[in-house]
């Protein structure tokens, strides 16, 4: 058994979770057009309690968004029994970054996020929950908005209809460095004085020490002009989230510089029977007005935000 507070990631890919030691292990799995993406299991200690989850991160981050030096959202869920798989889709963090053609972020939709919810089955044996974060969020409930084979969805600041929140974001877009190379620009966008450590604050932004392709930031920034994403033959990530039928829990910071609150709303608009909210603020007496990262990183996280989400993937509202 590993030692508590010790991950150890390995490269390996196994059949069943019974030949898994808990721990965290690195899978890699590649798509039907050859990009090998890499998708991280978090194997509980504790026999497993419910579907396993997987979690997409925002665009241009990794794992570290649920994961920094074992705290975040997937080693809470670990620790209560539930099997947590964080997916870094082709382009961003350690996975395979293949020809600008294969870069569009609707490749996400269309091979990238399938795949990896197709090989969490395969490992699994179940129908997992998934966690989205950001406009990587509304990538993965557009990859699943048609679909039956997935269980409860978190959708953490995900925007349904966003706009360009602001003249930092154009900038850091059109540039070609890695988010967090800009420490100003980095806290306006992502942090916005959250209530965290120095240090997780320092290493989130060294865990995005990767730039996002040129091609998806491109598609990002006219995503945002445009209030959609076209997918190509009449269809758009507008269009997918229409279709959404999984009971939803849309989680909202009131100080994200990157997705407002109000380019998610819609969303609950569209499937009020299906969608419920959660705002983060003072007003519901949270420890802060979190962020767009405070949210999963920040210290009150644990309680005002982790703790909830558990309860509504065990069946709760």
């Amino acid at each position: 058994m590993i030692p508590a507070g010790l991950l150890a990631v390995l490269l390996a890919v196994a059949p069943s979770p019974r030949l898994l030691a808990p721990g965290v292990w690195h899978h890699r799995v590649s798509t039907a057009d050859g990009v090998q993406l890499s998708l991280f299991r978090y194997v509980p200690a504790v026999p497993r309690t419910g579907p396993a989850v997987l979690m997409v991160p925002e665009l241009g981050f990794t794992r570290a968004s649920f994961e920094l030096e074992g705290f975040g959202l997937a080693p809470s869920l670990q620790r209560e029994g539930r099997e947590v798989f964080v997916l870094e889709a082709r382009g961003q963090g350690s996975s395979q970054a293949p020809p600008s053609a294969s870069l569009s972020l609707r490749e996400l939709v269309r091979t990238d996020l399938p795949r990896a919810i197709a090989e969490v089955r395969r490992l699994t044996g179940g129908t997992p929950d998934l966690v989205g974060h950001g406009f990587g969020g509304s990538l993965l409930l557009a990859a699943v908005a048609d679909r039956e084979e997935v269980g409860r969805v978190i959708a953490l600041a995900t925007p349904a209809e966003p706009a360009l929140p602001n003249r930092r974001l154009e900038q850091v877009l059109t540039g070609t460095s890695a988010f967090g190379a800009d420490p100003e620009a980095f806290e306006f966008l992502f942090l916005r004085s959250a209530v965290i450590s120095a240090a997780r604050a320092s290493a989130i932004r060294a865990a995005t020490s990767r730039p996002l392709p040129a091609i998806q930031r491109g598609e990002w920034l006219q995503w945002m002009r445009d209030g959609d994403l076209s997918l190509g033959e009449g269809d758009s990530v507008k269009r997918r989230l229409e279709k959404l039928t999984a009971p939803t829990y849309l989680v909202l910071p009131l100080l994200s510089y990157v997705g407002h609150p109000e380019y998610a709303s819609p969303l609950r608009e569209l499937h009020p029977q299906t969608v419920k909210v959660r705002l983060l603020s003072r007003l519901y007496l949270h420890r802060e007005d979190y962020s767009h990262l405070s949210m999963l990183l920040g210290d009150g996280a644990p309680a005002d935000v982790f703790a909830p989400i558990l309860a509504f993937l065990e069946g709760g509202e």
